[in-house]
């Protein structure tokens, strides 16, 4: 791939901007400026999830776990909290592999 293709691919912003931190900065001429990663809708929402369950989550299973409940309704309980943190690891990874 030659300096002309990825000229034509970059955008223009991009090669402005380049130039411009390169002018500022006393760089030289710049190929690249890296930008911020903007997250996904899916990954958002695995943030999100993750978070409830974390904060919701982690006391009813510590609750049910030190109470008196009999062993199903722990194994349960437990069983729900992990679909639910696992869930949001596929969301928030999906999210960020696009």
């Amino acid at each position: 791939m030659s300096t002309g293709e990825l000229d034509e691919r970059r955008p223009v912003e991009d090669r402005e901007r380049a130039a411009a931190f390169g002018a500022e900065f006393g760089l030289g001429t710049l190929e690249r400026v890296s930008r911020s990663r903007n997250l996904t809708k899916s990954a958002a929402w695995g943030g999100v999830l993750g978070t409830i369950v974390f904060v919701v989550g982690l006391p009813v299973v510590g609750g049910v776990d030190g109470g008196p409940n009999p062993l199903a309704a722990k194994v349960i309980v437990a069983a729900v909290a992990g679909c639910l943190f696992a869930a949001c690891c596929v969301l928030f990874g999906a999210g960020l592999a696009r």
